[in-house]
């Protein structure tokens, strides 16, 4: 997950600004949400805290 955040936010990536326009807003807003998750503050808190809420059974690890 931390790689695929990290790759649509790549310089060359962010400067497509016509192609970003046409990307549905449910989808930017999902990609908010995983930025956000992602967020290495407090050490991946938001990631954690939500591993720690989640009910089994699920695939908790989202990484490389």
């Amino acid at each position: 997950m931390i790689a695929i955040v990290a790759g649509l936010n790549t310089t060359p990536i962010r400067r497509l600004k016509r192609t970003w326009e046409q990307v549905p807003q449910r989808f930017m807003t999902m990609l908010s949400q995983c930025e956000t998750m992602m967020n290495t503050n407090k050490n991946f808190g938001n990631y954690r805290h939500k591993l720690s809420t989640i009910v089994a059974p699920c695939v908790p690890f989202i990484g490389g």
